[in-house]
């Protein structure tokens, strides 16, 4: 339907509102789109305006709208203090004609388009589409409100299947329990689970009994650990990730877990309090069957699920068998109960414990790769932590970073992230990054602001993601992964304006 170009080329603006689970799509001249949505600066301190340069641009981006760089040095033009509002107003024309050639052809197909919403409402697609052209001049106002009728009728039996399931749940709390137990990782079943408490639905011991099941798989260890390396276990939160983590203190430690709702944390190694740090949180995103969320393009059939890699501050590694015990409160619907988990720590001689499976070669590598793209560019202000934000100084810009999707992944990749330049020296982005195996389309989170450039220019180079062996073993979620590298070109145009 709307590739990513189109999108690219799509002058809207996003309302801070939110009706029924929808994001509200407004079309807006003059406010432009790219990946990430990020704003641009400003143009002060540019050299003088070329007008016959741009028109020269506004003819090639006529001839091919799909010229990110045409299109990104227009977006660039038009947001310049300095650019005379004829020359503004001309882009603009230039793009409203773009958006009006692509999407009238589906403003003439509206019955399709709703058939085909209403046939699979999953379709995120679809729904920006509509979402879009329920707000466009070109589509009648008759063709407005069916749009609008479609998608709430939609929500609104959604709304009603979601309350006629919380309320069978209710009525048979055992047979949901024996559904979950029978499939600790559906997280279909761990949302209806805590559909039931956060809605207030269970009381007392009914409550008591869901919690506990939701945490009875909620620690993973590996079958064994080398002795004299550190252990690492994982946490994994039954419910989700939410809000802001509380801070936790166990002796003189200061730690922190990944969701507001755990408290009181206790760690013990054969009944001695265990030190820890937590190391990393995993974000999980994981295919539900309504939609849970809502997300750019409007209600997501996903949700996030998040696990804390944890490392174990023990240093008495006897070989033999260990009890790992780790208990805290949980805090929901009102009510706090004491959650107690426990699994065995086997520790074995150096080179008989278990170790991560690296596969890679032939068809694999095919099909890991292309289940990686580069659908886009954004642009970011890295922190200055010594700038004064209360007086004029340059603010450094990098544009041109690249936003890689992943969808489907035939195995689990645990990576590191570099940026690795013309010179061949590289800048790490991130060291220890998870993709699960067979997840729902997703962006990768990387940390663009750690790159470092002294001078403004384009900086030409090449986003590597590899294997990170070392971090794979530690996490015993991990039992295969992807032991390969996927490689994607990436420009950094790197600026400084005058913050205003």
């Amino acid at each position: 339907m709307l590739g990513d170009s189109a999108m690219r080329t799509v002058m809207i603006c996003i309302t801070t509102s939110v009706v029924a689970g929808v994001f509200v799509w407004g079309v807006v001249a003059g406010v432009f789109v790219r990946g990430a949505l990020a704003e641009e600066p400003a143009g002060k301190g540019n050299p003088p305006l070329d007008l016959k340069a741009v028109d020269d641009l506004i003819a090639k981006f006529k001839a091919n709208p799909d010229d990110e760089d045409v299109t990104d040095a227009l977006h660039d033009i038009s947001a310049r203090d300095d650019v005379p509002d004829r020359v503004r107003e001309k882009i603009g024309k230039a793009f409203e004609d773009d958006i009006r050639r692509r999407y009238e052809p589906m403003a003439k197909n509206v019955d399709a388009l709703i058939r085909k919403y209403r046939n699979d409402p999953s379709d995120r697609e679809t729904m920006a589409t509509l979402s879009l052209l329920a707000n466009m001049e070109m589509v009648s106002e008759k063709d407005q409100a069916r749009i609008r009728e479609a998608i709430g009728l939609v929500e609104r039996k959604e709304k009603e299947d979601a309350e006629a399931e919380l309320a069978a749940d209710a009525k048979d709390v055992d047979a949901l329990l024996a559904r979950y137990a029978a499939e600790p990782e559906s997280a279909e079943l761990a949302l209806r689970l805590a559909a039931l408490l956060e809605e207030g639905k269970m009381k007392g011991n009914a409550a008591k009994r869901v919690l506990k099941a939701a945490w009875q798989h909620a620690l993973v260890v590996r079958e064994t650990y080398e002795a004299g390396k550190p252990a690492y276990v994982s946490l994994n939160h039954p419910f989700g990730f939410s809000g802001a983590p509380p801070v936790i203190v166990i002796g003189r430690q200061t730690q922190r877990l990944g969701d507001a709702r755990v408290s009181d944390v206790q760690i013990a190694v054969d009944g001695e309090p265990c030190g820890y740090k937590p190391e990393l949180r995993v974000q999980q995103l994981v295919k539900t069957r309504r939609a849970q969320s809502e997300g750019m393009f409007g209600a997501a059939y996903t949700a996030m699920r998040s696990r804390e890699l944890i490392r174990l501050a023990w240093d008495r590694q006897a070989v033999g068998g260990h009890v790992l015990t780790i208990s805290f409160t949980y805090s929901a619907g009102g009510f706090g109960e004491r959650i107690e988990l426990a699994a065995e720590l086997r520790i074995v001689p150096a080179g008989e414990a278990e170790k991560v499976k690296f596969r890679s070669g032939g068809d694999l590598d095919a099909k890991m790769r292309a289940a990686f793209a580069l659908t886009g560019s954004y642009g970011i202000t890295p922190h200055d932590g010594k700038a004064d934000p209360q007086k004029p100084t340059l603010v450094k810009w990098y544009k041109g970073l690249p936003i890689i999707v992943c969808e489907s992944l035939p195995e689990n990749f645990v990576y590191r992230a570099v940026f690795r330049g013309e010179d061949g020296r590289e800048q790490l982005l991130d060291e220890h990054l998870v993709v699960h195996r067979d997840g729902p389309k997703e962006s990768l989170r990387l940390s663009y602001d750690r790159l470092e450039f002294d001078a403004a220019g384009d900086y030409l180079g090449t986003l590597v993601l590899s294997a990170n062996r070392r971090a794979a073993q530690d996490d015993p979620m991990i039992k295969t992964a992807w032991g390969g590298t996927v490689e994607f070109p990436m420009t950094v145009k790197a600026t400084w304006e005058k913050r205003k």
